[in-house]
């Protein structure tokens, strides 16, 4: 199946890359998935984001559906 990834703020710049498109098998959970974009950009274990699942803070055991749109979210700033 295939999901969005939208990035933003620091950890677009830090991947030189602000959005992509990706196959993933099925039944995967938030938590997996992470793992595995872990292995592919490794900078992202040195970076501290909040990851969204359409447009809404979600939780590790979240399983992913076709067609869903993941955005990794640098920190929010007060103020």
């Amino acid at each position: 199946m295939k999901v969005k990834i939208l990035y933003f703020g620091l950890i677009e710049e830090a991947l030189a890359v602000s959005n992509e498109e990706m196959t993933i098998g099925e039944q995967i959970s938030l938590a997996e998935f992470t793992t595995s974009l872990v292995r592919k950009y490794p900078i992202l274990s040195q970076l501290n984001y909040q990851i969204a699942i359409d447009k809404k803070l979600a939780p590790t055991k979240t399983v992913l559906k076709e067609g869903s749109e993941i955005a990794l979210l640098p920190p929010f700033a007060g103020g």
